[in-house]
This record gives structure tokens, sequence and C-alpha cells, in this order.
């Protein structure tokens, strides 16, 4: 059993107003019929370090309702940040997860289909069988917006992005012209931006997952994250 700490869910209640908007949203028509429930951000809103994701996962965000909990990847991220995970906000640009059917046929050999403009998965006598897929620029463009208010709100002194994904996102939400950053070395804007890899990416990069856990920490430090009491 992990010891990482439990989220702090302290800030975006299901009471705030932006976490109340972003839980009734019914902007993407695929992503409203395949989630379970959109996923606001969670942590201090006094947080001097912002985590953002591309999308909540299928086993993970969208199971709990927390970013990065959950699933192989949260606990991944948990465990590297240890308790410092309490002083950190912890979000993703798409706040929905979004998913593709997969390929499965019934006796009838009739197939499930996807496509994401066309209102997500259309079952056709078979089982749905979801799995994780990208978000479509619509819905990222449809999510910028609460992003873009995150960190407004928050502040931040660092924001981490997690995947080529979630950088490309951020930059869109912000008005910023796409930049290639070199991963994990801060940017001199403020505040700074680090892209490091997605933590599902580390398992097949063992370099990057030696180092995964110092550059946070590291990152961490340069904000001036404290765990919380």
């Amino acid at each position: 059993m992990s010891s990482t700490p439990k989220p702090n869910r302290s800030w975006l209640s299901a009471e705030a107003p932006l976490a109340q908007r972003i839980r009734g949203c019914t902007r993407c028509p695929a992503l409203v019929r395949c989630r379970k429930a959109p996923v606001p951000g969670a942590g201090p809103g006094d947080a001097r370090l912002m985590i953002v994701g591309i999308a909540p996962g299928r086993l993970g965000a969208d199971r709990t309702g927390v970013p990065f909990y959950g699933d192989r990847s949260g606990k991944r991220l948990r465990d590297a940040l240890g308790a410092a995970v309490l002083g950190v906000y912890i979000t993703n640009a798409v706040k929905c997860a979004p998913k593709a059917c997969g390929a499965v046929s019934d006796a009838s050999g009739l197939r499930p289909r996807y496509h994401a403009r066309e209102g997500g998965c259309l079952v056709e006598g078979g089982a749905c069988r979801p799995r994780n897929r990208d978000p479509v620029p619509d819905e990222v463009r449809n999510c910028a917006p609460y992003l873009r208010e995150e960190v407004a709100t928050i502040r931040p002194q660092g924001i981490v992005v997690l995947g080529r994904l979630a950088e490309e996102a951020l930059d869109q939400a912000l008005g910023q012209a796409p930049i290639r950053r070199l991963a994990g070395r801060p940017t001199g804007s403020e505040p700074f931006v680090v892209y490091l890899p997605h933590p599902a990416a580390l398992h097949y990069d063992a370099g990057w997952n030696r180092d995964f856990d110092a550059k946070l920490r590291h990152i961490c430090a340069k904000a001036g994250v404290t765990p919380a009491p």
C-alpha cells in the first residue's frame, strides 16, 4: 500500500463557483456521453506549484473524481511528490475523460463505433469496452477557459506540464505561441513552466523513470513548495 498522503481537496470543493461550472459543463458531446463526471482541479488556493496533465484517466480521475488519483499514473506522480503533494495544485487541461470504444463484436457481428465529433460511443448490439484516447482539438479548446481561470486564480510560482499534449494545451489556454521546452528545464518566465514526461510514459523510458523523482523535487524546491501541515 502506498504511503502517499491522500489528496488535498480544500479549494475546489463541489461548492466552489469554478468547480460548479466545470461539473455542469456540456460543451463536448462525446465527453458528456462517456464520462462519469467532470474532474475539477484539486489543491490549496495558495499553491506555489501547479501540475497540469492532459485529461482524467478512465481508471483514475474519472472514477475517483480527483486528478491523478486512483490509477498507476496517479500513484507514480503522487509517490514522486511525497508529502509535498499537499502543497501542490493538480489539474488537467481537459476536465473529462476522453474515451473510445474497444473493438468488440457480438454474435451478430455488429461492432461498436466511435467518432469524437459525432457524440462519442455509438454501440450497435455489442458491449462497450472503453479505452483512453487523446482529446481532439475542439475538446482542448472548449476547456481552455477553465485552465486559464485556474492559473489566474492560483497564481503559482511554477507550472509543471506532463507530456507534450498538456504542454500544447497550456500554451493555447494562455494565448502563447507554441514553445518547445527542454524537458526538466524551467523557463525564465513568470510563472516559470517546466515540461516533464507524463507518468504513463516513464514505463517506456528507463532514463526518465530514474530522473523523474529528482527533477520533480528540484522543481518543488524552486517554486518554494513545502508540505501543508
